[in-house]
């Protein structure tokens, strides 16, 4: 599940010339700090399937009696930068985490925490670039704070619980609140897609392994906002929250690789959530 490579003092940064000219001073900036264990990177520079858009993704694990003020670390960064040649247009800290915007439009994310609080996801084909710590003990560090995404079936609970909600949203004629309980039942199916192909990054994997049919019944569930007509808008709400309810009706086979089915219960719900539904269209 997890990927880790070790440093070595002569392996380049990795990404193209921009990505490297860019890391470069941060990990000077870190190489002989002694309140930082290790500098990591992950995410898709890590994993080398990175492009020309790929964002910075690091971590810098504190050693245990450090202390860090990370919007100090954040403005040194940003000088940094800046007498490089990579201005900055803004920065912001969120707690333990820091985040820097390029004028070049590239993207830099930082976090700042001890080993013992080390996210699952800087496993993500991580790379030490500089620190004494290894990749063995991050990586150990990371599987011990992983959890275990939701099994495909309670995907599939949690999906109808959203559809319940998403159709009380649309009966109290509540455009907006309906919004997300539709995206969330979106990506409650993609997750079970995903998590019965033993996959992660639902959504990527979704886009690169999916059906051309799958993904075409999964385009219908996109409703549109007409700010003109509130019941049109409502309308393709009703129509998006349906066309989910089929997919997990009719194509269940094909998105759960074979791994789920409806049952009795499961499937009476669906149908009166679809009755509930068309009432309410003629309403309208």
């Amino acid at each position: 599940m997890f990927e880790s490579r070790s440093p070595s003092p002569n392996m380049p940064l990795p990404g193209s010339d921009v990505h490297q000219a860019v890391l470069a001073p941060i990990v000077e900036q870190y190489r002989d700090d002694a309140r930082i264990s290790a500098l990591v990177l992950f995410g898709s520079l890590a994993r080398d399937d990175w492009d020309a858009f790929s964002d910075l993704d690091l971590a810098a694990i504190l050693h245990r009696d450090a202390e860090i003020d990370v919007t100090t670390e954040i403005a040194a960064i940003s000088r940094s930068l800046h007498e490089r040649g990579h201005p900055v247009f803004f920065t912001q800290v969120v707690g333990s985490d820091g985040y820097i915007v390029l004028r070049g439009l590239m993207g830099i994310a930082i976090s700042f925490h001890r080993l013992d609080a080390a996210d699952p996801g800087i496993a993500d084909g991580m790379r030490v670039l500089c620190g004494e710590l290894s990749s063995g003990a991050i990586l150990s560090a990371a599987r011990t704070n992983y959890r275990d995404p939701l099994a495909a079936k309670d995907e599939l609970h949690r999906f109808l619980w959203l559809a319940l909600d998403a159709d009380i949203k649309l009966q109290r004629r509540q455009f907006w609140n309906a919004l997300p309980r539709l995206d969330r039942m979106r990506g409650a199916l993609v997750a079970i897609f995903a998590a019965t192909r033993g996959a992660r990054r639902d959504y990527r994997f979704f886009e690169a392994e999916a059906s051309a049919a799958l993904r075409a019944a999964f385009g219908r569930t996109l409703p549109y906002f007409d700010a003109g007509d509130l019941n049109a808008a409502l309308r393709a709400q009703s129509a998006a929250l349906q066309q989910l309810l089929r997919i997990l009706e009719h194509d269940l086979a094909e998105l759960s690789n074979g791994q789920l089915a409806l049952g009795a219960e499961e499937a009476e719900l669906l149908q009166r959530l679809r009755a509930r539904q068309q009432a309410l269209l003629q309403d309208m």
